[in-house]
């Protein structure tokens, strides 16, 4: 083990559990977020799909005309699919789907703590994963696409929790000298190769994260699953890749498929998110957060964690080009705030490691120089701090206040318009009210007043309708 037991145990075992009273509330509201999410946009097309013949034809037809993601296309249709088969709301079906996600980044955290701080106890488990799923969700670079749109949240959310997974794991296996179980390893590379099939840019991301703990070179065991999991990333990958859907997609997308411009732009496109996004509020005091408990709990390594510090920032620096690459070449712009997601994510997990790590180094001396240096900064108000970053994380407060004002009226005018559809004839000239409110969280794209709209005719064919728009 590179984490010896020393007799002492984390200080989130022992630290009072109304300290996880705010970031659990703030938790819970981004959750309940989810009761008033409602199928928009793409979320329609997909569904005509679906309604218009069988799953199996449906994927066929987008793998041929549209993509080569078929596992969020499974995903994103697989609402419609189960709420007409087994004759369920579909908002309720969509709003679990929401849930589920939210439940998911719960269970990363719990991974991830657990990997973190070994010897955490139930209790300092719901503290510690309480506080990190907290900052990972209310500082995500868009949090409507986290959860809150299923069109977005299946095609980054879910290849984001998985290279989250495998990076924990596999951290964790490279600390103590390990690796996976045959059956984990089986595990991990399934799930890379339903990332692969999610995104263009997830499944190198998988595998980039695989050789970075692989070249540690720590164990054969190691090597072996991260070898497994790369070549199911890679498969996942050439299958994404060869879609004829590709090339239709390109078509739409001018200054796309450029080497050049990919080479020079991505990197300057990675810099401006690190100098603008990685620096979130929450992130900080999360960062501050960890080092402190890491330095409480005095566990000093055997060696190594120089290494674990550079295989994570490699990690995060490697799958943050691939992403911001990907986005040139594929479009031939920025990549989309969406697609940021999962670059997001493995960041504050990476850097969270990488801070762990660097403390447990050396935490007497990491507290020495804090003492010389930072005289002024005391632990209490260092700790005091960390947790006014981590409460005052915009995007959580931001969530609180939907909940609270517009996203219940969002829902029910939502819900006033699908009854409205439902109830009109096959072939009727729907008009519908606009919007009031549009809440981030929530809101993708609105129909419009021109009934010739990719998304107007979506909704139209969805409901079995001659046309749809907005009006008086």
């Amino acid at each position: 083990m590179t984490v010896p037991d020393n007799g002492r145990r984390p200080p989130w075992n022992s630290a009072p559990i109304a300290l996880s009273a705010l970031p659990a509330a703030g938790l819970a509201a981004i959750a309940l977020l989810a009761a008033f999410a409602v199928p928009q946009a793409d979320d329609f097309c997909y569904g005509v799909l679906v309604r218009g013949s069988s799953l199996v034809d449906a994927i066929a037809a987008f793998y041929e005309g549209w993509s080569g993601r078929l596992a969020s296309s499974v995903l994103i249709m697989m609402p419609v699919a189960l709420a007409d088969h087994l004759s369920i709301d579909l908002l309720t079906v969509y709003r679990l789907a929401c849930l589920s996600l939210i439940v998911g980044l719960v269970g990363l955290s719990v991974i991830a703590a657990r990997a973190l701080w070994p010897g955490l106890s139930t209790r300092g488990t719901v503290l510690a994963a309480g506080v990190l799923g907290y900052v990972l969700a209310a500082n995500m670079r868009s949090p409507r696409d986290l959860a809150f749109w299923l069109s977005g949240a299946f095609t980054y959310t879910v290849p984001a929790l998985i290279i989250g997974i495998t990076f924990v794991l596999l951290y964790r296996a490279a600390r103590d000298r390990d690796g996976p179980s045959t059956g984990l390893t089986a595990v991990l590379a399934c799930l890379a190769a339903v990332a692969a099939l999610c995104s263009e840019a997830t499944g190198p991301m998988v595998a980039f994260v695989a050789l970075c703990w692989a070249a540690m070179g720590r164990t054969r065991r190691l090597s072996a699953a991260a070898a497994v999991i790369v070549l199911a990333a890679g498969l996942g990958t050439v299958v994404s890749f060869l879609s004829p859907g590709n090339a239709v997609r390109a078509d739409l997308h001018g200054g796309s498929g450029d080497i050049v411009d990919t080479i020079v732009w991505a990197p300057i496109y990675f810099a401006n998110y690190l100098v603008l996004r990685v620096d979130a509020l929450g992130t900080v005091g999360w960062l501050l957060l960890a080092g402190l408990v890491t330095a409480a709990s005095g566990r000093q390594s055997v060696g190594g964690s120089g290494r674990l510090v550079a295989a994570a920032v490699a990690a995060f620096v490697g799958c943050g080009l691939l992403a911001f690459a990907a986005g040139v070449y594929g479009i031939g712009a920025m990549l989309p705030a969406r697609a940021q997601n999962p670059v997001h994510l493995l960041g504050a997990l990476a850097l969270t490691v990488a801070v762990v790590e660097a403390v447990r180094a050396d935490p007497a001396g990491i507290t020495t120089w804090m003492g010389r240096r930072l005289a002024f900064m005391t632990r209490r108000r260092a700790f005091a701090l960390a947790c006014a970053l981590i409460v005052l994380s915009p995007q959580g407060l931001r969530a609180l206040h939907q909940v609270v004002t517009t996203a219940p009226t969002y829902a029910a005018e939502h819900e006033a318009r699908f009854d409205r559809l439902a109830a009109a004839g096959d072939g009727a000239d729907v008009v519908l009210p606009s919007l009031s409110v549009r809440p981030a969280f929530l809101h993708m794209e609105d129909v419009s007043d021109d009934p010739g709209h990719w998304n107007n005719r979506c909704v139209a064919g969805f409901f079995g309708v001659g046309s749809v728009r907005t009006g008086p």
